[in-house]
């Protein structure tokens, strides 16, 4: 999980923290210079092959003056490891 959302991280854009729950539902509490790199790390948190559910939301200005960052969560689902293929690995587990 931390592989994948570290390589969905935009230009900009840091994790302050993600949660994990026993039900495999996460949130992901995070700092973007912008809305374009937060969008952009959203989206690319949606096409993981091992997510579902993934939405922005919230987000907020972090300061008042115009440029300052923005503090957002995302929410979504991880598939449990019964949903997982390796590679070289046949359908239906095992190498």
């Amino acid at each position: 999980m931390i592989d994948i959302v570290a390589t969905s991280l935009a230009p900009g854009v840091s994790v302050a923290n993600l949660h994990i729950n026993p039900d495999l539902t996460f949130q992901l509490n995070g700092e973007a210079k912008d809305e374009p790199m937060m969008i952009t790390t959203t989206a690319s948190l949606q096409h993981s092959q091992i997510l579902s559910d993934v939405s922005l939301q919230s987000y907020f200005r972090v300061g008042k003056e115009k440029g300052s960052g923005l503090s957002f969560t995302i929410f979504g689902k991880t598939l449990g490891s019964d949903h997982l293929r390796f590679a070289g690995e046949k359908f239906g587990g095992g190498l």
